[in-house]
């Protein structure tokens, strides 16, 4: 019988040749992703403080698809380098994990201003609302109020009409069965009754009015509101003086239906709750579809013509249209009465 020659036993230190290894951590490469970590952190606070904190108010501001996008890119980036550097990287692992909370974040972001696709009730009341932002006779061509009196609504509420409201824009309306009030800085065009419609604030802090609709369901008071634009005024406590000044002409106990207006900072804003009392919803957060970027009409990023409603009514259906190019786009909002049943 053949004996099998004796393998050589090799010391251990010397069992296999030195390969190069890419396990050390390298301090550049760890740094690579904490721009998205800052980012990140900011999205989250400011969705926390929203609008709160007047120094930290312009976070807040940044569109909220924008700043998780750029943090999902940036470590895209860091990624991408560390991955050209060696593949089993151990910064790899954490700048993944920080890639995953950057999709979940634009996720989020999109769907707060993005709903799915919804049919109009048949059973609706049916509000409008439009910054049309001062149009002259120039800007007013049959296109606009024919779009505006298209949406089929019960009750219009125009924010800075401008010729809207006058000449023949107004002869359009009242030809398809509303009629027009001026109740300070608005104009409302209803079909149903108008019991009131009254200025109630006009300052520094914003305007108001008081507008009271006779239903089949009984009136629906609506405030219309219209806050400043200037993103350095501290918006809490701008809002903060508008809700005073309601307060002293209508009483600490009114509490409206449904606040509608350009309020100038975005849905989920904490300096919101300052107008009502009562379970108020957003409409298109509860029941939006479509895009429902209102501000500017070329890239709608920013939410800020809000409707904010509660029950008896109940929004079923929220959506923003653009009216030919004004410069916010208009919300149509549809309403369905709870009965006490």
């Amino acid at each position: 019988m053949a004996i099998a020659p004796k393998t050589p036993r090799v010391p251990p230190h010397a069992a296999m040749p030195s390969q190069p290894t890419d396990s050390k951590p390298s301090l550049v490469l760890s740094l690579l992703k904490w721009p998205a970590v800052l980012m990140l952190v900011a999205f989250v606070v400011s969705e926390i403080v929203t609008d709160s904190i007047p120094l930290l108010q312009w976070v807040w501001f940044v569109p909220r698809p924008l700043l998780a996008g750029t943090a999902l890119l940036w470590s895209l980036l860091a990624i991408a380098v560390i991955r050209a550097c060696g593949r089993r990287r151990p910064e790899m692992r954490g700048t993944l994990v920080v890639g995953a909370l950057c999709v979940a974040s634009l996720l989020f972001g999109v769907l707060e201003l993005w709903g799915l696709p919804k049919e109009r009730p048949a059973d609706s009341f049916r509000i409008v609302h439009w910054n049309a932002s001062y149009p002259g006779d120039e800007d007013i061509g049959p296109t606009v109020i024919d779009a505006l009196l298209d949406l089929d609504a019960d009750v219009v509420v125009l924010t800075d009409p401008g010729q809207l409201a006058s000449g023949d824009p107004a002869l359009r309306a009242i030809a398809a069965g509303y009629r027009i009030h001026r109740p300070g800085r608005f104009a409302v065009l209803s079909r149903l009754p108008v019991v009131e419609a009254t200025p109630i604030a006009s300052a520094k802090a914003g305007s108001a009015s008081r507008i009271v609709v006779e239903t089949g369901n009984g009136p629906i008071s609506i405030h219309a509101i219209d806050l400043p634009s200037d993103p350095k005024l501290p918006r809490k406590e701008t809002a903060a003086n508008l809700a005073s000044m309601i307060r002293a002409v209508e009483g600490s106990s009114v509490d409206p239906h449904v606040l509608i207006g350009d309020f100038n900072t975005p849905g989920g804003s904490s300096s919101l709750r300052v107008f009502w009392w009562g379970d108020h919803v957003d409409a298109f957060a509860k029941a939006g579809t479509g895009w429902g970027g209102t501000f500017p009409v070329e890239f709608p990023f920013w939410r800020i013509d809000l409707t904010i409603v509660r029950e008896p009514w109940i929004p079923v259906r929220a959506e923003t249209v653009d009216l030919n190019g004004r410069r916010h786009r208009a919300q149509v909002v549809d309403l369905r009465f709870k009965s006490g049943d």
